[in-house]
């Protein structure tokens, strides 16, 4: 009983998300928003700081086709496509 409660602890959720974002980073693709916040939602970094993610996707892509890729465990990096030129800006996550 107590190794099947250790095991359990080690193996939650939150460490599964970790380890394989971290992984398939290269099989990811970037996403527009709302696909973004749909795939991540469950995500509580994410989650923990939806309301500063929606203000900084009002501000810099307010009319601008925009991309965002999660990178564990606290980078967005948004893709900004404007006319013919693309910008990638990393936004760092804070934690609580």
């Amino acid at each position: 009983m107590i190794k099947f409660l250790f095991f359990s602890f080690l193996l939650s959720v939150n460490v599964y998300a970790g380890i394989f974002d971290s992984v398939a980073i290269e099989n990811k693709e970037p996403l527009i928003f709302k696909k973004f916040l749909f795939a991540n939602s469950m995500k509580t970094i994410i989650m923990t700081n939806l309301n500063s993610i929606k203000e900084l996707n009002n501000k810099i892509c307010a009319n601008k086709n925009c991309k965002f890729l999660f990178i564990a465990p606290n980078h967005i990096k948004i893709y900004i496509r404007d006319k013919e030129k693309e910008k990638v800006v990393s936004y760092l996550i804070e934690g609580e």
